[in-house]
């Protein structure tokens, strides 16, 4: 018989990123990106969910109460988009550029 598995660690298997990457790339094929105009901290309300809540540090900065996203540091993993508050989320996916 198996050992029961605690809730804390079945949650915590719940929170960590999942999301695919490129084949062969260390890096994933999407990152996160703030939409100015849907952002509540944009709009002078209180909100810095996306950054207390990412697990990657330094993937978000806030700068004068407004979150940008470094995409260098970013894992991809939508965290900040799944718990965005806004009634339309403010925050995305798009694709990470290549380098040329």
């Amino acid at each position: 018989m198996s050992q029961p598995i605690s809730r804390r660690h079945w949650l915590s298997s719940l929170l960590r990123p999942t999301r695919p990457t490129p084949s062969g790339a260390g890096s994933p094929a999407v990152v996160a990106e703030v939409i100015e105009a849907r952002c509540l901290a944009y709009h002078h309300s209180p909100c810095s969910t996306c950054y207390e809540r990412c697990p990657q540090p330094g993937a978000i900065h806030v700068t004068q109460g407004m979150p940008t996203i470094d995409p260098e540091a970013c894992t991809g993993c939508e965290i900040c988009i799944d718990l965005c508050p806004a009634p339309i989320k403010a925050i995305h996916r798009v694709p990470r550029s290549v380098p040329s």
